[in-house]
């Protein structure tokens, strides 16, 4: 969703949902020669962001873009040596980013249809949650098994195709 404020500044939303395969290789989180399964890590994102925008010619729109978002990641249970072993809990993480980028769009049919690119490189902050923890391993000996490592970097490139309402 995208509005404009005034002719050269715009603010948007954004929901992004996606579903991130993760490889955990043999050995990892700290249980030597184990082997794991798991479905894919969900991402939710919600953010705000305001563009300030250049309309060089009548249909094409250059901008920059700055923003907020929130994001938390959630990783199902983990089944250690399938297919009898056990499992590790499933784990959630949240964190903040600062979507930083720039954008164009160019109107194929004025005040109908447009087409947009945004290439946004959002740096996180405000890291929490389990996820990225120690957590216990349930195997008769409870031993520690280490947490995933904290995002360092969202990077996101969007295209859209938009009817105006």
């Amino acid at each position: 969703m995208r509005a404009s404020l005034v002719s050269w500044l715009r603010v948007s939303g954004r929901y992004l949902l996606a579903y991130h395969g993760v490889t955990i290789p043999p050995g990892s989180l700290g249980l030597a020669g184990a082997k794991y399964d798991h479905d894919n890590a969900r991402v939710e994102t919600l953010g705000g962001y305001l563009h300030p925008t250049l309309s060089p010619l009548p249909r094409t729109h250059l901008w920059g873009t700055v923003g907020i978002g929130w994001s938390v990641m959630e990783m199902p249970a983990v089944q250690v040596d399938p297919p009898k072993g056990p499992h590790l809990r499933p784990r959630r993480g949240v964190f903040q980013e600062l979507p930083l980028g720039v954008g164009g769009a160019f109107d194929v049919v004025p005040r109908w249809l447009t087409v947009s690119l945004d290439l946004l490189y959002a740096p996180p902050f405000s890291i929490s949650g389990d996820l990225w923890d120690t957590d216990v391993y349930y195997d008769g000996a409870g031993r520690d098994v280490g947490g995933f490592p904290k995002p360092k970097m969202s990077t996101y490139a969007l295209f859209a195709v938009c009817l105006a309402l």
